[in-house]
């Protein structure tokens, strides 16, 4: 682990060096210890386990803008110990980089990619409302873009991504399978005339593929939105469009088989159709309190499951400074996936999952801070009947100051 971290810094530093000079640069080392009580770390409905959780976050950050260039590298490696169950102890690591380049003044080209290795069972739990078991999971992810301008009011981009994910230690009989997709997306956007701010439409359609062990499903759509900047300190952008996915999935039954046997036999199935999906954001970020708001209702790719879902999710996440150095913060968010019987698999969810966090935070020291907070959870399992209950308090320290500037 020692040799990848020394690898990896050397690579920032070279990358570094390679671009300047820079307009902004930043090589920045961070580090953040965490002491959590989970009162139910699988989200069991009857069997609960609980447990107190010492995580340690140590990271390596580097930001390289100029006129032209625009680079992030980034790593995470944290440890986590359970004092009750030490059998999930565990290591995630978390590597991303990305980088937009200007080559002509109407002209910029982009990439991304990342690799997530965790074990964490509620690890999606703020984004997606799904939970899991401990199995570890590696996830990957790549990306390209490009984007043209036509003339001061329209442009045009076009986005490639990439992403696989692979689970490890998986038991015969469950639902979790790896899965890979790719997706083509193309847009188009154009300043409207506005009495008050920045209004831009946009006009975006696309295609996606999401290839499960047992499913695969294509995904085609088109939406048209709008992006408004009222102030500085207020932005939105929302759109709504039409989807149409076509799944092919196998489909486990009982039927009698020659000479007369009852046994389990397996199906290949098809399924299509329409539906509506729309997206909505609004940021505001003021002297005082900042606060943003997303609402989504689309198809997604869902870990830990057998294929995709339509998923309806709603987060909040603001903050107050009520002193100079304690801040006020709440995140809150609530998500449905749902897949009827057959639908996109051949198997059914329908899971809604609510989140409620506040906490407070306190910059005592330049650079550290030290913040606390709750976190409850409440996950309702319609397909099964069932719900599950998490408390998790938490207490951290966290400190990050630029070494290079």
């Amino acid at each position: 682990m020692a040799q990848k971290w020394k690898a990896a810094a050397a690579l920032m530093l070279v990358l570094a060096a390679g671009t300047a000079p820079a307009d902004e640069f930043k090589l920045t080392p961070s580090v953040a210890v965490r002491q959590e009580y989970n009162s139910n770390i699988f989200f069991d409905t009857s069997d609960e386990k609980d447990s107190f959780i010492t995580r340690v976050k140590p990271g390596l950050e580097l930001l390289n803008r100029t006129e032209r260039l625009d680079l992030r590298l980034a790593g995470y490696v944290t440890p986590f110990y359970y004092w009750d169950e030490s059998d999930l102890n565990s290591v995630d690591q978390d590597y991303s980089g990305r980088v937009n380049y200007r080559l002509t003044p109407l002209v910029t080209i982009g990439a991304d990619a990342g690799v997530r290795v965790d074990h964490q069972p509620d690890r999606d739990l703020l984004t997606t409302g799904l939970t899991y078991t401990d199995n570890r999971r590696i996830q990957q992810r790549y990306g390209g873009k490009a984007s043209w301008m036509f003339t001061e009011l329209m442009s045009a981009s076009v986005a490639y991504g990439y992403t696989r994910e692979d689970w490890r230690g998986v038991d015969a009989g469950d639902d979790i399978e790896d899965w890979d997709s790719h997706s083509v997306t193309l847009g188009l956007s154009r300043e409207l005339g506005a009495a008050r701010g920045v209004t831009v439409g946009l006009l975006n359609a696309g295609w996606a593929e999401y290839d499960y062990e047992t499913s695969k499903t294509d995904y085609y759509f088109g939406t048209v939105g709008v992006k408004h900047r009222l102030t500085e300190i207020f932005n939105l952008t929302a759109d709504v469009g039409a989807r149409y996915t076509d799944s092919d999935f196998k489909v486990q039954s009982l039927a009698i088989v020659p000479p007369g046997v009852l046994a389990v036999i397996t199906e290949d199935e098809n399924s299509s159709g329409w539906g509506g999906i729309g997206h909505l954001a609004v940021e505001y970020a003021g002297e005082r309190a900042r606060a943003s708001l997303a609402a989504s209702h689309d198809i997604n790719a869902a870990s830990g499951t057998s294929g995709v879902v339509q998923r309806t999710g709603v987060t909040f996440n603001g903050g107050y400074l009520w002193l100079e150095k304690l801040r006020v913060g709440l995140i809150a968010s609530a998500f449905r996936n749902k897949s009827e019987n057959e639908e996109f698999t051949g198997t059914e969810i329908n899971e809604y999952t609510y989140n409620f966090i506040p906490s407070l935070r306190w910059e005592f020291y330049r650079d550290v801070t030290l913040e606390a907070g709750y976190g409850f959870t409440y996950v309702d399992d319609r397909t099964e009947d069932g719900n599950a209950v998490r408390s998790l308090a938490f207490i951290q320290l966290a400190y990050g100051l630029p070494l290079l500037e």
